[in-house]
């Protein structure tokens, strides 16, 4: 999740609602909290692709894109947000019903690609890089917060 410059009140990051690239064209209602780290994209320069909607066709002919998985939270992870934050245990619950499924991140520019590590869901939920195209394979497996 973003952080704040508390000393100065400033957001660090642009936190938005993304919704499925597929509900342009009125075929899903899928959202998800989004982060794009430290204002460097813009949010026009990524789309956002549900798993319902990420298909082999689309990873196919978009060149550079990364899939984000959502894991399964840890015994220890529920734990900890069930004593620290009642809504965000709600949150961490809610979320769990995608854990192994993967989300598909669209890089229009090369500037959306470089930022990668820092474009994410802004959730409590646990998920990591599950594969990439057109970007650095290095990024494969790292695990985001």
């Amino acid at each position: 999740m973003c952080q704040m410059n508390y000393g100065r009140g400033i957001p660090m990051c642009d936190i938005y609602v993304a919704k499925c690239f597929f509900s342009t064209f009125g075929e899903c209602d899928f959202e998800i909290p989004f982060h794009l780290g430290d204002f460097n994209t813009e949010r026009f320069e990524i789309a956002v692709v549900c798993p319902k909607h990420n298909t082999d066709y689309i990873r196919t002919m978009m060149p550079m894109w990364y899939e984000i998985e959502f894991l399964e939270p840890t015994p220890q992870e529920e734990e900890y947000w069930k004593k620290r934050d009642k809504s965000l245990y709600e949150e961490l619950m809610e979320w769990k019903k995608y854990a192994g499924q993967r989300i598909l991140i669209l890089c229009f520019t090369g500037n959306a690609g470089r930022n990668a590590e820092i474009n994410h869901p802004n959730l409590i939920s646990p998920f990591k890089i599950a594969r990439v195209k057109g970007l650095p394979e290095s990024l494969v497996n790292e695990r985001i917060r």
